[in-house]
């Protein structure tokens, strides 16, 4: 799941490169956090929202919790940081907790290259267990966003399991979003088609980010710019991350334009079409 969202990160990982800033800084959590940015208060979010659906539900302790580590800013803009943030995500944890089922272990047989390679994952059924449930703290609508229930859905219906998806997110306002269930030797092929592009990650930078290549189904210039964009305040493009300027180097990352080509065809208008985004 995490090498498809960010494959130049998987890359530098599979060679034993450290990503600049990936781990904690000792010396910056010894400071206390002063305000919460926007990649901080996603932190907070998505905590909360485990707590809210899938833990105790005990919001004291993931406070003190959060305080503890430093993710939560101290004194009157903690305060401020965790009612707004709470009232951002009650109402989502609270539709989905009714909602919400038993999680289903899958194990998948996939030949890829001929050999075969057992797949695994947890994916979590609606009450009725007619349906997977995908929840985000936040607005699901982009490619990087879907791929997460994207791929779960590919492994539900993979393992015999033909069974759409509800999406919850800050836009659902209790209505979660439908997607269709997949067929199950699309959701094989497919399933293939992810675990070879996991395995040739491992050795190259794959020509494949989310955004970028949800871009390239327009035009390579749509996908050049996204890659190139700077970061204003609201995050830069992909290729401006650590990883894709450590992955790539000083290498063009588009001269190979037919394996960008190839990834968006496989996975990239997949992820689209069923997102509907």
């Amino acid at each position: 799941m995490a090498f498809w969202k960010d494959p130049a990160k998987a890359y530098l990982k599979a060679q034993g490169i450290a990503v600049p800033f990936d781990e904690d800084d000792d010396k910056e959590l010894d400071r206390a956090m002063l305000s919460a940015n926007s990649l901080d208060s996603w932190k907070i979010k998505d905590a909360m929202m485990h707590a809210l659906i899938e833990g105790s539900g005990n919001m004291d302790l993931l406070k003190a919790n959060l305080r503890a580590d430093r993710e939560l800013p101290p004194d009157s803009l903690g305060e401020k940081t965790w009612e707004s943030t709470k009232s951002d995500v009650e109402p989502i944890a609270t539709e989905v907790a009714k909602e919400k089922g038993r999680h289903l272990e899958l194990v998948v047989d996939l030949e890829v290259q001929g050999r075969i390679y057992k797949v695994t994952e947890s994916v979590l059924l609606n009450a009725s267990a007619d349906a997977l449930i995908a929840y985000r703290a936040g607005k699901i609508d982009d490619a990087k966003d879907f791929l997460e229930p994207w791929i779960k859905a590919n492994f539900a219906n993979a393992g015999g399991k033909s069974l759409p998806t509800l999406i919850f997110d800050e836009a659902s306002n209790g209505v979660p979003k439908p997607k269709v269930a997949i067929l199950q030797a699309e959701a094989l092929e497919c399933l293939k088609t992810l675990v070879e592009g996991f395995l040739q990650g491992q050795c190259r930078p794959l020509g494949y980010a989310p955004i970028t290549s949800d871009k390239l189904i327009q035009s390579e210039e749509k996908a050049a710019s996204e890659w190139e964009k700077e970061d204003k305040g609201h995050g830069g493009g992909e290729g401006q991350k650590d990883s894709s300027r450590l992955a790539w180097r000083d290498r063009n990352p588009f001269e190979n334009i037919d394996d960008w080509n190839a990834w968006k065809d496989a996975v990239a208008q997949p992820l689209k079409t069923w997102g509907g985004f």
